[in-house]
């Protein structure tokens, strides 16, 4: 009897993005399972000029299901930009592995966090890096995509823009973690007045 159902094996045969890291211009999530031992590093290659995802890799010491969700995620994300994954990008690969592969039992559940916890680590450095490399006088409205107020401002005043989701189009603001969207609201808001 095999240790996992044959959905899981068909998984494990393809593993295209089990390698080493991107090359140039990647950032990278690590996270680890202490109740296990196991680990997970991933690395993104990220084009910064379209803000695109455009390699994705990872190296694992945990089991078939991490390895399988991990290249399942692995794909989603590659050729996407953050902004396109958006906030729920984690509730989505559950869903679709789940969909794939079948039930998940419950003790297999943290394997999959781990590794939905690397992918989220890598993000998370793109967008520290992001934000480090942000110069301005004026505040930084979307830590996601750096974009400060002086822009939006500008995006308003010249009419490119009167909604939420207007600004959001043209900027990418919002579009991240939306920890931002209520000040885009308060400034459409503003401006209209």
């Amino acid at each position: 009897m095999d240790r996992y159902p044959d959905s899981i094996l068909r998984s494990l045969s393809d593993l295209c993005h089990a390698t080493d890291s991107p090359a140039d211009g990647s950032t990278t999530g690590v996270a680890a399972d202490f109740n296990c031992g196991a680990s997970v590093t991933v690395s993104l290659a990220i084009d910064a000029s379209a803000n695109r995802i455009d390699e994705v890799a990872f190296k694992s010491s945990a089991c078939g299901y991490a390895l399988a969700f991990a290249e399942h995620v692995a794909g989603f994300m590659e050729g996407r930009t953050p902004a396109e994954l958006g906030g729920g990008w984690q509730v989505h690969c559950y869903e679709a592995f789940i969909s794939e592969v079948g039930p998940v039992e419950s003790v297999r559940m943290p394997c999959l966090a781990m590794v939905a916890d690397a992918f989220g680590e890598a993000l998370r450095a793109y967008r520290l890096t992001t934000v480090s490399k942000f110069e301005g006088e004026s505040p930084l409205i979307c830590s996601c995509f750096g974009v400060s107020e002086d822009v939006l401002q500008k995006i308003l005043d010249e009419g490119g823009a009167s909604t939420v989701s207007e600004l959001t189009q043209m900027t990418n603001a919002g579009s991240g973690c939306g920890s931002c969207l209520m000040v885009l609201s308060d400034l459409v808001e503003i401006h209209g007045s």
